[in-house]
């Protein structure tokens, strides 16, 4: 009985190292820092259930190929994936600069669509079938926005308006862009003014012209740092009454409607109710507030030509706006603006304005025939 025991003892022992060296040849697990063996019993997480360990690359050639878009630089953000999946897979992963999501694999093809970022983008589209087999395929698009293009329909280059009636004239034109964009200028003589474009980058921005010679040219910025200008044009002025003062008010937030006022000797006060003498006994006799923008940017602009001798007062007024935005104001005074030897240009401001306390800001004051600043503020 004890020799039956014994031998029973010593063949017990034989298989359970034989099954022990055995499972060890069939799995070897990998090295663990706190003992050899330790994931040899760890359980699989849920997402490991559903998506295998990504193989190294190469493994599986050919069982994964992406057609659409192919590596390369393209100059469209929004793309068609389309790619092959060999093998009886029906589930893929695909991954666009990081972020994964699990499309549906139908007859052997994948089809989604894809938003690029701007700069380089990697694509990767990864498949497993029923055995647990992968295939794997990627690619590097770089994405390169285009740089808007603008055109300015009217006026065309060596156009001439004949001023009598009116020095107001409109810029209108079209930005053809692909991309948002962040802001837009027009540029009058060099002095830069920002102008609204609607959702179709289609704009229409009035003018004064101050000048027998006038230039243009219009400016646009995209929300990636890429401008377009158009084409500098010039425009010329016909029967132009020389000007003593031009004032410009512009301002930065889109929705406000700001005011420009100037009072003049003899207590007369031109500004959007009293527009010129014709309009109203009020008015400053040879003034004119040219344009009275109610929206947008600005400008409003007031021309002065033979005007009484005495003091002038320029200011602005927070008129009205939907949501009571706060806004910078900028005025820009010329003195003699048509004659380069005698043009003197100040600039006042930002000046930050608002309803209640700052919604009045008294400018500057000018002296005529003196053709001095008395005065002027300003606030950065």
């Amino acid at each position: 009985c004890c020799v039956l025991l014994t031998l029973f003892f010593f063949f017990f022992k034989f298989l359970c190292f034989f099954f022990f060296f055995f499972f060890l040849m069939i799995r070897r697990p990998p090295r663990s820092t706190l003992f050899p063996y330790t994931t040899l019993f760890r359980s699989a997480s849920p997402l490991e259930k559903v998506i295998k360990p990504l193989p190294e690359p190469g493994t599986n050639p050919g069982r994964v190929l992406i057609l659409e878009p192919r590596a390369g630089t393209v100059n469209r953000s929004y793309q068609r994936l389309t790619a092959i999946v060999e093998g009886d897979s029906n589930t893929a992963l695909l991954t666009v600069n990081g972020i994964s999501s699990l499309i549906a694999v139908n007859k052997s093809r994948i089809e989604s669509e894809i938003v690029l970022e701007n700069g380089d983008n990697l694509i990767e589209v990864m498949a497993w079938d029923q055995s647990g087999r992968f295939g794997r395929d990627q690619v590097k698009v770089v994405y390169v926005p285009p740089p808007p293009q603008v055109e300015l329909t009217h006026p065309v280059d060596g156009d001439v308006f004949n001023t009598t009636i009116s020095p107001v004239i409109q810029v209108n034109g079209q930005i053809m862009s692909k991309t948002i964009l962040r802001e837009t200028f027009l540029f009058l003589n060099g002095s830069p003014r920002r102008i609204e474009v609607d959702s179709q980058g289609r704009f229409s921005q009035p003018i004064v012209l101050i000048r027998e010679k006038n230039k243009l040219r219009v400016e646009a910025l995209d929300i990636f740092g890429k401008t377009a200008t158009s084409p500098d044009i010039t425009v010329k002025t016909i029967n132009m009454a020389p000007k003593d003062m031009v004032v410009f008010l512009t301002w930065d937030k889109p929705g406000v409607d700001l005011d420009l006022h100037v009072w003049g000797p003899e207590g007369k006060h031109t500004y959007y109710r009293a527009l010129d003498p014709y309009d109203s006994s009020e008015a400053i006799p040879g003034g004119a507030l040219d344009l009275d923008d109610k929206d947008g940017f600005g400008p409003e602009v007031f021309t002065l030509a033979d005007g009484p001798e005495g003091i002038y007062t320029i200011g602005a007024r927070y008129h009205h706006s939907l949501k009571g935005t706060p806004c910078k104001a900028q005025v820009t005074v010329v003195l003699h603006p048509a004659e380069p030897s005698r043009r003197i240009t100040r600039i006042f401001g930002p000046f930050t304005m608002s309803p209640g306390i700052n919604s009045n800001w008294t400018v500057a004051r000018v002296s005529f025939p003196h053709e001095s600043f008395v005065s002027g503020s300003s606030q950065k």
